[in-house]
């Protein structure tokens, strides 16, 4: 499923699906809840920015790391013993 990001130009929707794709794949969580903190982000940073060339950049670092600090770690590894 695609998710939705509300913006005018195709050129520049393309530009924050491809950003959030890539968040989702390399942080393997949903795209639709990755594109929920985009916008967000996008939305807080847009209403102040004179140029929007390189929103996605920041957009893309911002939400990085927010994941970064919300993250919870992964459960710890199993012994070889219990595995049996």
């Amino acid at each position: 499923m695609q998710p939705e990001v509300s913006l005018p130009g195709a050129e520049e929707r393309a530009q924050h699906l491809s950003a959030i794709q890539s968040i989702s794949e390399q942080h393997n969580m949903p795209a639709a809840d990755v594109a929920a903190l985009y916008e967000r982000e996008l939305a807080a940073i847009r209403q102040d920015a004179l140029i929007t060339n390189y929103l996605s950049i920041f957009v893309s670092r911002r939400v990085v790391e927010t994941l970064r600090i919300l993250r919870v770690p992964p459960p710890a590894p199993m012994p070889d013993s219990a595995v049996q």
